[in-house]
């Protein structure tokens, strides 16, 4: 159970949120109402739990109870994870010169096209 301190998003929790009021949602998702911010957090310890405000901007803002370091951790793995499924793209680079020469393409344009080549201009 973290009790208090700095996050590295702008989630307030525990002692950090200052709204008089707040609604609460348990850690299953049930509301448990309408309450002052002190009897939550004394619920929230009672529980073993983070009193979290999910939605600050909802009047009264909208706290859940849940194990904060826990959701960071889920939260941080699934990032990974969408990192992990990400489709790299790889560049192909070629390069055009010319000279004044006779036109001859390279083989290995030829028969390679994805590999880095070089086209050079002949008379």
């Amino acid at each position: 159970m973290q009790r208090s301190g700095s996050t590295a998003d702008s989630t307030r929790i525990n002692s950090e949120i200052r709204a008089p009021r707040v609604r609460v949602i348990d850690s299953t998702g049930k509301q448990l109402g309408i309450m002052s911010t002190r009897e939550a957090l004394a619920l929230a310890t009672e529980q073993e739990l983070d009193l979290v405000e999910v939605a600050p901007n909802a009047d009264p803002p909208v706290c859940r109870l849940m194990d904060y370091g826990k959701y960071l951790y889920e939260k941080q793995k699934r990032e990974r994870e969408s990192r992990k499924a990400q489709k790299q793209i790889e560049v192909k680079e070629l390069r055009l010169q010319h000279e004044s020469r006779n036109t001859v393409l390279e083989p290995p344009f030829l028969h390679n096209p994805s590999a880095l080549c070089k086209i050079i201009w002949m008379n």
